[in-house]
């Protein structure tokens, strides 16, 4: 009868073998599985870049494929072999476990540089398979972190030559860097974040616009009463800018109502700054300019008081504690008055 406890194949210089009774695969004398590349590994990192998104996902693959890296590097050193040994090993081993063709162009020890070049490796395969047509990040990575445990420093890479750009390989430079994984992984963080900052400040100041013109459409109107008499209730807050856009709001509605009076009630004015006395200043100004008559409602002694003390004077204005006197005021000087309707019999 067969035996189908243990299966050993020699690929090259490659040992693998297979145990059918525990269903386990072993390369180069460490546990290993097999995927199928256009579907399960295709499967795979579709789903990593639908979740992560395609930048994160690259950055994931890239970074998993340096820390890879970094183990096979410990791994060899610990068997006892020179580094040049090492380096002369990796390809064939790459190749018999379905990595695709890998060639070590030039390397040196001296300056810790390499020149990789790849044909048909696994990566490749697998972004064709997507229907994409930009260069992979995880076996670049990987060798990344190959080379970083064999020279002993910290070493990245460029891409120079691209089979997807119309290149007939791949084409890979290996040097001396302080960019790691690490590093990238943390600027993209703090890309993401500062993105994310933007972001929020665009809607704050996207839904700031908002009700600023909410509170400009619903505050301060223009009141027709009748014919020749306009009410402007001033109410809440004034700044600059709401000031400015109040004088303009007075100057379009004077032309549109064409009133001879304009009564400006500032009772619902509870608080008194700078902004409120001047923009009082500036109104009865504008008012009197556009050949209006402007009557001023509700100011309280405080109001006055300040008033005085900046030199602004009322005294060319028809002021009113209430906003009843003046309407009965404008009413008479238009020759008009509110009246009871005679019931007839």
């Amino acid at each position: 009868m067969e035996d189908k406890t243990n299966n050993e194949y020699k690929i090259g210089q490659t040992t693998i073998q297979w145990n059918e009774s525990s269903g386990s695969l072993d390369f180069e004398g460490d546990d290993a599985i097999l995927l199928w590349t256009k579907t399960a590994l295709k499967t795979f990192m579709d789903t990593i870049e639908e979740v992560a998104g395609d930048d994160s996902a690259r950055l994931v693959l890239e970074t998993a494929g340096y820390r890879t890296g970094e183990d096979v590097s410990r791994f060899y050193k610990s068997t006892g072999k020179s580094v040049e040994a090492i380096i002369e090993y990796l390809p064939p081993l790459y190749r018999s476990a379905g990595w695709g063709q890998v060639e070590i162009i030039e390397y040196s020890m001296d300056n810790r540089t390499a020149t990789l070049r790849l044909n048909n490796d696994w990566e490749e395969r697998v972004i064709r398979a997507q229907g994409k047509s930009s260069a992979g990040s995880f076996i670049p990575g990987h060798w990344a972190g190959v080379l970083s445990g064999l020279f002993a420093t910290s070493i990245w890479y460029e891409i120079t030559a691209s089979i997807f750009e119309g290149s007939t390989y791949t084409e890979i430079s290996y040097f001396p860097s302080q960019i790691t994984p690490k590093d990238n992984i943390h600027d993209s963080i703090r890309k993401k974040e500062q993105q994310a900052i933007l972001e929020l400040e665009r809607k704050v100041d996207q839904r700031t616009r908002e009700l600023s013109e909410l509170v400009n459409d619903l505050s301060s109107p223009l009141i027709p009463v009748i014919d020749g008499i306009t009410v402007l209730p001033l109410m809440g807050k004034f700044e600059e800018n709401r000031s400015s856009q109040l004088i303009e709001k007075v100057l379009s509605g004077l032309l549109l109502h064409k009133p001879s009076t304009l009564i400006v009630d500032i009772t619902g004015i509870n608080s008194v700054d700078d902004y409120i006395l001047e923009l009082i200043n500036n109104l009865t100004k504008t008012i009197t300019l556009m050949g209006v008559k402007p009557f001023i409602v509700g100011i309280s002694p405080q109001i006055s008081i300040q008033l005085t003390e900046r030199n602004i004077t009322l005294n060319d204005q028809h002021c009113f504690a209430t906003l009843k006197h003046a309407i009965n005021e404008a009413l008479s000087m238009e020759g008009l008055e509110i009246a009871p309707v005679k019931k007839t019999d």
